[in-house]
């Protein structure tokens, strides 16, 4: 990379420096020939953008996720016609990619007999469930929240979450939302196929808070993620990729994103610290 001014060239120098410690603390090697991207003025935006993820201004301040195979399956409380699948999908694709996370659906493939971690429970009135963490948790696996791990609770109209950790690592996590929509035909009526919208909303949010991106519950971080705005239309729920958070140049310069990782730790690895 060329720089014009003397004081470029300084702040290229820093950043190697600053990369190089990146590499050694956890593990990451730079690019060849990119170790200045971690803090130009052009990356920076984006970095920022990963950092409101992984760190919301009402989080734990420090990275809470999964580690490893996240297997998970879906609960319906009420009678359907229709069971929903575990989780995954093309909401999470780049999530997965930058903090190496894996999903699966229990029955299936190589997770078959594998207990879930991930449960969907979809209720005929979320609003049952609102205020009841442990409700939720016991509906879902069956057991009362570990005495020695944390609840993470998160509640938005339609989507309840609640996930057990110790210092950032997920044993459990359950999400919650409408049965409404189950049993819906394509077209079948608006108001159905809103619920379905808000419904895979809701999974992506999920999803991408299981590994490590709470953020998303949270502005600026809610905006990273858009649903079809025509009840009819394409309703998946899906990261905004406009944003360019995640250009390869960055993701190759990033720390790997560890449960329990601090946002000064992570912005000084990443050079938004200097």
């Amino acid at each position: 990379m060329t720089f014009r001014s003397a004081r470029s060239i300084r702040i290229q120098k820093s950043v190697i420096a600053l990369v190089a410690l990146a590499a050694l603390t956890c593990g990451v090697e730079a690019a060849e020939g990119q170790p200045a991207l971690a803090a130009s003025q052009r990356f920076q935006p984006q970095l920022e953008a990963i950092s409101s993820l992984l760190f919301p201004a009402d989080g734990e301040g420090y990275v809470v996720r999964f580690e490893g195979k996240i297997v998970g399956e879906g609960h319906v409380l009420t009678k359907t016609k229709w069971l929903p699948g575990g989780p995954g999908g093309l909401a999470v694709s780049n999530f997965r990619d930058l903090l190496g996370g894996e999903f699966a659906r229990t029955g299936t493939g190589w997770a078959r007999g594998q207990p879930e971690r991930l449960a969907e429970l979809y209720a005929p009135k979320v609003q049952e469930f609102a205020g009841r963490p442990d409700k939720v948790f016991t509906t879902a696996f069956g057991v009362v929240p570990p005495a020695d791990e944390r609840l993470v609770v998160v509640e938005r109209p339609d989507c309840i979450v609640v996930a057990s950790h110790n210092r950032g690592r997920i044993s459990r996590m359950a999400v919650v939302m409408s049965a409404g929509g189950l049993d819906r035909l394509y077209g079948e009526s608006e108001q159905l196929d809103r619920i379905h919208v808000r419904n895979q909303d809701c999974k992506a949010r999920a999803e991408i808070s299981a590994l490590g991106g709470w953020g998303i519950f949270f502005e600026p971080g809610a905006m990273l993620l858009t649903t079809g705005s025509d009840p009819f239309g394409d309703s998946r729920a899906e990261a905004n990729f406009k944003t360019g958070i995640f250009q390869s140049e960055v993701i190759s310069l990033l720390p790997e994103i560890r449960a329990g990782l601090t946002s000064a730790e992570f912005r000084t690895l990443t050079g938004l610290e200097r």
